[in-house]
């Protein structure tokens, strides 16, 4: 699975307001409904992230993070989630009601630096539709 998000071809986020349907499975799928995602138009070439499992007191936690730079600012002030597509056509999950994702956005003239680092209990899930 770490070499998918090496294959990024997409990005889209929302606020975990408006999830209507979050409901994820043991086999590490999620059916998934929101009400909207916004693109994160990023500059080709620029996504880079990890996948990096850490062993703590708790059990496994998986660090994800991501780096890229978009074209447009990015202004949600609330928790989101970040859907991923990669290469294959997948979609995958980064983040859930209980434990949403929080970006830092650094904001220059021609593009927007965007960072996100998030811990879980799980890989990001496979959206199933």
């Amino acid at each position: 699975m770490k070499d998918l998000f090496n294959q990024i071809t997409e990005l889209h986020i929302t606020p975990i307001s408006v999830i209507i349907t979050l409901q994820a499975n043991q086999s590490g799928g999620v059916q998934l409904e929101v009400k909207n995602w916004t693109a994160l138009v990023h500059v080709i070439g620029t996504i880079n992230s990890s996948i990096r499992e850490k062993q703590t007191d708790a059990g496994t936690q998986i660090d994800f993070s991501l780096n890229a730079s978009l074209k447009d600012s990015l202004a949600f002030k609330e928790p989101c989630i970040l859907k991923i597509t990669v290469a294959t056509g997948d979609a995958y999950l980064v983040g859930d009601s209980d434990l949403p994702i929080f970006y830092q956005c650094d904001h220059s003239a021609f593009v927007t630096k965007l960072t996100i680092d998030h811990q879980s209990w799980h890989y990001p899930y496979k959206i199933i539709i």
